[in-house]
């Protein structure tokens, strides 16, 4: 118990030590004298260290059950049936206790691992993360009584406070994090003196390859340069689809608008005649309106998401060509491959595509005075081929090449970064070849 504060206070006698309490007494200089079975020990209260002395230090017996009491003069003296003993306990208690402890090995699966030593004398031990179950060992060249040593250890990040490990210098840990530990080794003779010198190691375990910081940083990379590809697609995604709206404002403008226009005039000077000739201006009217509706059919289908399909392309073009060539009796073939039902084709490829062929189907009925056409469709390898075949009369390529349909549907093709061939000599025909590699 303090004096001054009146409190009580509680220190655990080392387990070597504990041994039956027989007696003890006050020196005048801060110590607590307890003779046991096994000895004397001697605490010292300002450090709370025991000690322990036995006949190797010069009793007569460790079995002391006699008593022990302070002196006027500051000495102790010891009494029992047979012998009273008289000392100084200045003269037991040495004031600094200087055999180093020496950590001896540092072992992971039975295997001794390499140390070195920082810049500062430090020990430092690098390991690889699959090396995370350690034992140590460490010893005290104390040989006065090295069966009686105390061993004690502590690792900073695992264990709370200092452990006691016993009279053998050795200690495990398993299953360690990667990270920077730092084991600390002490020990203390067997007369309970500790050393003044303990030892240590810095212990650094490596993480795995994929949690070091470069790892994550090239991870961090890689999603962010995905997100920014998958970012810029989406962009380019919605500048192709403004073009494509603009394409189709503009054809709306171009076909449509001119259309209405000359519509427009034809209906004035219509009204403004009253002879025979009003009625061919009115039937151009009516052809003109005609035309509009068409064309302004082709483009609400090809904009339309319900036909996205080949299936549904080709199925128009089949309609498209069947009307025209009844209409001038002109004998005729389609045919179409059964494995075309499950492609699916983008908006713009559809119109491109649609226009071409029916660009080349009108030019046909228009000016081939063919009796007979031949139109296949074949899909192969995520190619789209449609070959065109009619026995009219041909033309010469060199001029015919000049005239704005062959420009435009040649035009559309580039676009799609497809082929597009024709071949005609005159009176053996002409043959279309049309090749688009479907994405």
């Amino acid at each position: 118990m303090d004096a001054s504060s009146k409190k009580w206070s509680d220190w655990s006698i080392p387990l070597a030590f504990n041994k039956p309490v027989t007696g003890f007494c006050s020196d005048h200089y801060d110590h607590l004298w307890i003779t046991t079975i096994n000895g004397l020990l001697c605490f010292d209260k300002s450090t709370h260290e025991f000690k322990r002395f036995s006949n190797s230090d010069g009793l007569l017996s460790n079995s002391l059950h006699g008593s022990i009491a302070s002196l006027t003069n500051g000495k102790l003296v010891y009494a029992e049936d047979n012998y009273v003993t008289e000392f100084d306990p200045r003269e037991l208690i040495p004031s600094v206790f200087n055999t180093p402890v020496m950590i001896t090995g540092v072992y992971s699966q039975n295997h001794s691992m390499g140390s070195g030593s920082r810049s500062d004398g430090q020990k430092k031990m690098k390991l690889d993360y699959t090396n995370n179950d350690l034992r140590f060992r460490w010893a005290l060249p104390s040989y006065s009584n090295p069966l009686q040593n105390q061993y004690y250890c502590k690792l900073d990040g695992v264990d709370k406070d200092w452990k006691y490990v016993g009279n053998k210098g050795e200690s495990q840990y398993a299953s360690l994090e990667p990270g920077s530990y730092l084991f600390r080794a002490e020990a203390a003779a067997g007369n309970g003196l500790m050393s003044k010198l303990p030892d240590s190691m810095l212990i650094v375990i490596s993480p795995p390859f994929w949690r070091q910081w470069w790892f994550i940083i090239s991870l961090a990379l890689f999603i962010f340069s995905i997100l920014y590809f998958l970012y810029r697609n989406r962009v380019q995604e919605l500048i192709r689809m403004e073009r494509l709206r603009s394409r189709i404002s503009s054809d709306l403008h171009d076909d449509i608008g001119s259309t209405l226009s000359s519509i427009s005039i034809i209906s004035e000077l219509a009204l403004q005649e009253n002879n025979a000739g009003s009625h061919a201006l009115i039937r151009e009217i009516k052809d003109n309106s005609q035309s509009l509706m068409e064309k302004m059919d082709d483009i609400v289908w090809s904009i339309n998401p319900r036909n996205d399909s080949l299936e549904f392309l080709m199925l128009r073009v089949k309609q498209f060509a069947s009307r025209l060539f009844e209409a001038k009796n002109i004998d005729y073939s389609i045919q179409i491959q059964d494995n075309i039902q499950q492609v699916k084709l983008p908006m713009e490829y559809r119109q491109h595509i649609y226009l071409i062929l029916k660009e080349s189907i009108n030019n046909i009925v228009k000016y081939a005075q063919a009796s007979h056409v031949s139109l296949h469709v074949l899909y192969f390898n995520s190619i789209l081929e449609v070959r065109i075949k009619d026995n009219g009369k041909g033309f010469v390529k060199s001029k015919s090449m000049r005239g704005n349909g062959i420009m435009n549907m040649e035009s559309r093709a580039s676009l799609m970064h497809a082929t597009l061939g024709i071949d005609s000599q005159p009176g053996e025909g002409t043959s279309i070849n049309f090749r688009v590699k479907i994405k």
